[in-house]
């Protein structure tokens, strides 16, 4: 028997997740976040904050994680705090979500309803695959990545850790996109985005490079 999960982070996208976890019948043992939330609408018991938590060994090995937090960098860091700490990090799958068996998957992975993962591809590390988000053959996805709702991702798409990107967009067949890229809503990309940066536009185009 799975053991309770604790949610790490309880705003708008921990609800999601709350949702997708108790579809895929986990037992949610409670939510850390850096103060109790005035609004709890899945009447969650707080557990205080993660660090904290998690430092007691019997919370170790009585519940299991998963970080339903957006921001890359943060999901990061807590990542990594987690697995120093031996805390089992787990995937939150919508049971309305299609993936291919021949693929790999990382851990603290969000795939929500609807989203579709075809064959051979590569999910990262606390990846975050969208409402409705299409991943098509032979993608692979680097950590802390994410795929917001609508996205299209043609076969052979290779994309690098903390990207984002935006909502309906598609890219193209073939196309590598950097570590630290922004893909805006909407954009289409037809060419490689080999520079950090924030891109936008059909074809998608660099606004602005990161520093």
């Amino acid at each position: 028997m799975a053991t309770p999960v604790i949610l790490i982070g309880y705003g708008g996208h921990g609800y999601v997740a709350t949702d997708i976890l108790l579809e895929a019948a986990y037992t949610i043992g409670g939510y850390c976040d850096n103060e109790e939330k005035k609004v709890n609408p899945f009447s969650i018991p707080y557990k205080g904050k993660e660090r904290d938590f998690f430092l007691d060994s019997n919370n170790c090995c009585s519940f299991s994680a998963f970080i339903a937090i957006g921001n890359s960098i943060v999901r990061k860091h807590i990542f990594e705090f987690l697995i120093v700490n031996n805390v089992s990090v787990i995937n939150a799958i919508h049971p309305s979500s299609t993936i291919s068996k021949q693929g790999k998957l990382g851990k603290g992975i969000f795939i929500a309803a609807h989203a579709t993962i075809n064959a051979c591809c590569s999910i990262g590390n606390g990846v975050i695959c969208n409402t409705s988000s299409s991943i098509d053959h032979e993608c692979t996805i680097g950590d802390f990545t994410h795929i917001c709702p609508g996205a299209v991702l043609c076969g052979n798409v290779t994309i690098g850790k903390n990207s984002f990107i935006g909502a309906n967009s598609t890219i193209i067949p073939g196309i590598t996109i950097a570590d630290d890229v922004i893909v805006g809503a909407g954009s289409t990309v037809i060419h490689d985005l080999l520079i950090a940066g924030v891109y936008a536009g059909s074809p998608a185009k660099l606004l602005r490079k990161s520093f």
